[in-house]
């Protein structure tokens, strides 16, 4: 059965890539504001390095939200009573789907900076594979979101077993 938002039986939770997961996208933008507030009133022997600095300043503010923004809207992370779906892109990109039944194990990988920020990754293997599926990347809370994977898949377990 597909997913469908209109059908209040399935529950669903939509995750996305964490804003304290992005770190090094915050700090090239903050870098590049830091470089043109420099270039403005700091730096004012030569013009040529003046407007240099200015105009690198706001490419790095421009690279780093520009980039912050395309992570949080191209990785989508869903689970529904039936599935989870890794979805990556925009335009294109690429699905993964993974049934409850087929889900053989979830485990989290944290980095010691993920630990502090609250911030890491969920990683799903399947039956009839070596290595992870699919990869919740850098999303809040890892924890709490392999434990609502978990749920879910007890409940289809518990319905496979009813039916």
């Amino acid at each position: 059965m597909p997913y469908d938002p209109a059908t209040p039986d399935v529950t669903h939770h939509v995750w996305r890539i964490s804003h304290r997961a992005l770190w090094r996208h915050w700090l090239k933008a903050l870098g590049g504001c830091v470089l043109t507030i420099y270039s403005q009133f700091i730096v004012a022997n030569t013009l040529a390095i003046h407007a240099i600095l200015g105009w690198f300043g706001l490419a790095l503010i421009l690279w780093g939200l520009l980039a912050i923004a395309y992570q949080r809207v191209a990785h989508r992370y869903l689970c529904t009573s039936e599935r989870i779906v890794e979805r990556h892109g925009i335009i294109g990109g690429r699905r993964t789907p993974l049934h409850h039944p087929d889900i053989r194990l979830t485990q989290i990988r944290q980095s010691f900076l993920g630990g502090l920020l609250g911030y890491g990754d969920v990683e799903i293997f399947s039956s009839g594979s070596g290595s992870e599926d699919a990869i919740f990347k850098g999303v809040a809370n890892p924890f709490s979101v392999m434990q609502v994977i978990d749920q879910q898949r007890s409940v289809w377990r518990t319905k496979d077993v009813t039916n």
